[in-house]
């Protein structure tokens, strides 16, 4: 019988742990066993950039609504806009990863680009919200750059199917 993984039929590596991601995305389950953990290890850099992209929307999102709702508005205008940019590239670059987008990298450069403009305006402001902003843009954005190192995740999509 084939074990089943969160991701449906998965094989077993050496010591036993479920690798279905990293059988997915090298299309084979006979792939060696170096094969097998880059993908792996490919498979979680895309994980922790895809989380760290949302916790990042989510948190210019909230900075966002809640810019809106302080007394001198016009002051933060241009944090409105830059936690709506921020928020938007963020969302894309976690859908095009999940799926093993040919784009991922490009997009994961002008994300990292957004994210330290945001980071660096809700530094300006003294607002708690905008300074949990600021620490999610950061760390989002050091997660985009390590992506943009990482080989190209084309066919290491998280939804990638074999």
């Amino acid at each position: 019988m084939i074990p089943m993984g969160p991701w449906g039929p998965c094989s077993l590596s050496e010591d036993g742990m479920r690798n279905r991601r990293a059988s997915a995305a090298t299309g084979t389950c006979g792939a060696s066993m170096a094969s097998r953990r880059r993908s792996f290890m490919d498979q979680e850099r895309i994980a922790i950039c895809i989380e760290a992209c949302n916790e990042c929307a989510e948190a210019c999102e909230y900075c966002a609504d809640a810019c809106l709702d302080e007394d001198d508005v016009e002051a933060l205008v241009e944090c409105v806009r830059l936690d709506r940019d921020c928020a938007d590239l963020c969302r894309l670059l976690a859908a095009l990863l999940a799926r093993g987008s040919a784009f991922s990298q490009s997009i994961a450069g002008a994300c990292a680009e957004a994210c330290d403009a945001c980071a660096t305006e809700c530094d300006e402001h003294e607002m708690e919200h905008c300074r949990a902003c600021a620490e999610a843009c950061r760390d989002c954005a050091d997660e985009c750059r390590r992506m943009m190192e990482t080989e190209s995740p084309r066919s290491r999509g998280v939804a990638t199917h074999a």
